[in-house]
């Protein structure tokens, strides 16, 4: 896909050489792995990294400070980008069986495009934040001292931490009551319904993973 860095390494050769990365060093003396994220995970919607890791070092880090909001937010785009995908393929049939109600189509093209702008915003606020929060990491030199009171005091271009959080927080917000108001508009099924009964028929159109 053209990205040439590693998004997840265990033991990796260099520890805080990199500002967009979070770190997570063993203390076990049983354990011995230390960790390196890469902020893009969040994009990633075919691999849980948290269940990857675990697998491979047995650790759980998902309630560690950044990386809980890494696996939040990937999280939040997973059902951004599933709904993005449930409204196309509804709109396609449409479009296929019923040519005559052209005023729907364009309603839902439209409010697809709303949630396109909805994510594309939601991905920049968040690589916003998680940019800066690397750089707190790399300057505790290990997540686990890290703490809330990081998001009061670290800025970017202006904003303090828990700022930018709190808009990204807003925004998901926002398209939840978006998703229940165009599945009522249209009378969709809810998502999680067609997601676990139609996935095994059509697979990705319904579930990006």
């Amino acid at each position: 896909m053209g990205f040439e860095n590693k998004l997840i390494e265990i033991n990796p050769s260099k520890l805080f050489d990199d500002e967009n990365y979070f770190y997570y060093l063993s203390k076990d003396k049983y354990l011995h792995d230390n960790i390196k994220i890469h902020k893009f995970c969040f994009l990633n919607q075919f691999v849980d990294f948290i269940e990857l890791i675990y697998l491979k070092t047995g650790r759980n880090i998902n309630y560690k400070p950044g990386i809980f909001e890494l696996n939040n937010f990937r999280k939040n785009n997973e059902e951004l980008i599933d709904f993005i995908i449930y409204l196309n393929y509804n709109m396609n049939l449409l479009e296929l069986n019923d040519k005559k109600d052209i005023n729907i189509i364009k309603e839902l093209k439209n409010e697809i495009e709303v949630l396109k702008d909805v994510r594309d915003n939601f991905i920049n606020s968040c690589i916003n934040f998680l940019s800066s929060l690397a750089k707190v990491d790399k300057e505790a030199k290990n997540l686990e001292r890290y703490d809330s009171q990081n998001l009061k005091t670290k800025k970017i271009e202006g904003k303090y931490l828990y700022e930018i959080i709190d808009k990204i927080n807003d925004m998901i917000n926002d398209f939840q009551q978006k998703k229940d108001i165009i599945e009522k508009k249209y009378d969709l099924y809810p998502l999680e319904i067609t997601g676990k009964i139609l996935f095994p028929i059509f697979g990705f159109l319904y579930k990006s993973k």
